[in-house]
């Protein structure tokens, strides 16, 4: 044993000693007891005046007596380890690395990149405002092309498409930030588009930071099956895809369609269901055609005694069947709604204000209102009043819209913080579902999917409609948050 110890001190010595000699290309191997040429081993070529020889790679060295082996083995200045030791110093340089070259070039392949991506956003951008097709009869080559690689112009309309949803991605994502924590309201409507399919376009309402009331388009949803269970599942799937709940609706109105009308298993009732809170408020102008054309029907009827006592038969049995399904117990809510709310009217120095029936309103809201709430918003309400009476900047107001953006801008909604609730309540309630904005957005359908662009796709027919719609949004997005 002592004979083996001295044997490998032996081995260590002479090997500390050719190491300290010839540098650190010999590397040594514990399981075949030999040392090798690391240059050589890496970086092996037959050629040079000093071939590295196989003791040195293959089998290893074990010779500790012959150390001149080893500078034979370095040979001279063109020999074969030279040669590789000069290949291995490259690669450790890593000013001359394989990777350091690549990232350079990378940098400045990036930058070229960037450069055209922001042509070709900017382009989209166009396309998207004027709400234009992005392909057309002329393919010519431009300056974009004619200075961007073949492989990088962009012009697949795969990378087009990925880029517009990006831009409706960001779109969406500044309008429900907007939103916030914010009540809001829904309103639906339904169009066919030029190919005929069945569209639903769901538009927002809800009071922003300043107390202005806006109205931001979401959405548009291809509905195969117009059943209401059908188009509430559509409803919730667009709800889920923009992160917005449905505890915090307040307010729903829809168009005068037969699947949207409150009948006993209407999207209003399934929605109410869900939310007792979201009050279902009839568009006024379409009231507006009925009672039009309700007089013209009448003027018939009555014309004629037997088609009178037909029609009061018909209304008897109608009155009936509204009685079951709890549709005239709706309207009375709708109703004392309405006339609740026209308490917080400023006109003519809040001579509409009525304590008690804003007292009453604030309790067809439990969600927003609890008993603690009620007690604080009965002694609130008279000090609002008094407040309102005797300030000159609360005079001239004409309407709740009025109110609430002169109490932002005075910081009353912080004074009277439950009041403007029911202010923001009031303004949320979508009593005409045929607004600007809706009314816009088929419009706007019928441009963008016109009849050389039939063949549009859902989903893009989306993407183009919500950017082109709520372009005030897109501009606000700059290149860098697309790039």
């Amino acid at each position: 044993m002592k004979f083996e110890e001295h044997i490998c001190k032996w081995v260590l010595f002479n090997l500390r000693a050719m190491i300290f000699q010839f540098g650190y290309w010999l590397e040594y191997s514990i399981v075949k007891d030999a040392t090798f040429c690391l240059y050589c081993y890496v970086f092996k070529e037959e050629n040079g005046s000093q071939g590295p020889g196989p003791c040195f790679t293959g089998e290893g060295f074990r010779n500790w007596k012959k150390k001149e082996m080893l500078r034979q083995h370095v040979g001279g200045v063109n020999s074969a380890h030279n040669i590789a030791r000069r290949h291995c110093k490259s690669l450790m340089n890593q000013k001359a690395h394989v990777a350091t070259f690549f990232f350079n070039h990378s940098k400045k392949f990036k930058k070229e990149y960037r450069l055209c991506l922001t042509a070709i956003i900017d382009c989209i951008r166009f396309l998207l405002r004027q709400g234009l097709a992005f392909c057309g009869n002329n393919e010519s080559q431009n300056v974009i092309f004619n200075n961007a690689p073949a492989n990088l112009q962009m012009i697949s309309t795969d990378i087009q498409k990925q880029i517009v949803s990006v831009c409706l991605a960001e779109t969406s994502k500044a309008i429900i930030k907007e939103i916030g924590d914010s009540l809001f309201s829904v309103m639906i409507d339904e169009s066919h588009d030029i190919s005929t399919k069945e569209q639903m376009a769901v538009v927002l309402r809800y009071v922003d930071k300043r107390g202005h009331v806006v109205e931001r388009f979401i959405g548009i949803k291809h509905v195969i099956d117009t059943k209401d269970v059908s188009v509430k599942a559509s409803l919730d799937i667009l709800f889920a895809r923009h992160g917005l709940s449905m505890s915090r609706l307040r307010g729903q109105g829809y168009d005068g369609t037969g699947n949207m009308q409150g009948e006993l298993n209407g999207l209003k009732t399934l929605v109410l269901k869900e939310n007792e809170s979201a009050y279902y408020i009839y568009c006024f102008a379409h009231l507006l055609q009925l009672a039009f054309l309700v007089a013209k029907v009448f003027n018939i009827v009555a014309a004629s005694s037997k088609r009178s006592d037909i029609h009061r038969e018909k209304h008897v049995v109608a009155v009936i069947e509204a009685l079951k399904m709890g549709e005239l117990k709706s309207e009375q809510v709708n109703t004392d709604l309405l006339l609740c709310f026209a308490c917080l009217c400023p006109k003519d120095s809040f001579v509409a204000f009525n304590k008690e029936k804003l007292l009453r309103l604030a309790q067809l809201y439990p969600k927003d209102f609890s008993q603690v709430d009620l007690m604080a918003l009965d002694t609130q309400l008279d000090v609002y009043i008094m407040n309102m009476h005797y300030s000159v900047k609360f005079s001239k107001l004409n309407g709740i819209g009025d109110l609430a953006q002169k109490m932002v801008e005075t910081n009353k909604h912080k004074v009277f913080s439950l009041v403007y609730l029911l202010v923001t309540l009031a303004l949320l309630l979508p009593v005409a579902t045929a607004t600007a904005t809706v009314e816009r957005v088929f419009s706007a359908m019928n441009y963008v999917k016109n009849r050389q662009r039939s063949r549009m796709g859902d989903e893009w027919l989306n993407d183009n409609l919500v950017v082109y719609i709520e372009k005030d949004v897109f501009d606000c997005i700059d290149n860098e948050t697309i790039l």
